[in-house]
């Protein structure tokens, strides 16, 4: 696929719905303004492979391990995260960071107990080592996310991406 600028690339999308009990459905039509929309940076350091960790972070309310995560914005967004990576990390992002992968699905959600639509899209933050991390952060591996109950529960569809996103990765860099 040819983007604006011409450069070619290739762009991953998919549609599906997860219900209640975590089933994961393919389908699902929906006003795509009424996704809650979240730009996750999987940040790794080192080359890729099945070692590779990735940085999380403990979210006292949901209990669990996320990416990185940040609303989606209309203009400037890798701009946007590049900022916030520096000023809430101290990460510089600025040449590491990669779209990765975007899906557009329903999925519940236990803060309102109901299935909503999300628009997520992943970066990849590749760095040469590994950063200073702060407390509530730590690295995982993939295995290590889909080995812990709650984060397979509330989030084991973005890891799912995640590797999705990672395949696509590999094939063309």
């Amino acid at each position: 696929i040819r983007s604006q600028s011409g450069a070619l690339g290739v762009i991953a999308q998919c549609i599906f719905i997860i219900n209640e009990r975590g089933d994961y459905v393919l389908g699902g039509l929906f006003k795509e303004e009424t996704a809650k929309k979240y730009s996750i940076v999987c940040i790794t350091y080192g080359e890729l492979n099945s070692d590779s960790k990735f940085l999380v972070y403990y979210d006292k309310d949901w209990e669990c391990w996320f990416f990185p995560n940040y609303k989606t914005i209309a203009r400037g967004n890798v701009a946007n995260l590049i900022k916030v990576l520096q000023n809430d990390l101290g990460i510089d992002a600025a040449g590491s960071l990669k779209y990765l992968y975007r899906c557009v699905h329903y999925k519940y959600s236990e803060e309102s107990k109901e299935v909503l639509p999300y628009d997520h899209t992943l970066y990849l933050c590749k760095l040469k080592e590994s950063p200073d991390v702060q407390n509530n952060y730590k690295w995982l591996t993939i295995s290590e996310m889909l080995n812990d109950e709650r984060i397979r529960k509330v989030n084991a569809d973005v890891v799912a991406m995640l590797q999705m996103g990672l395949n696509n990765y590999k094939r063309v860099n």
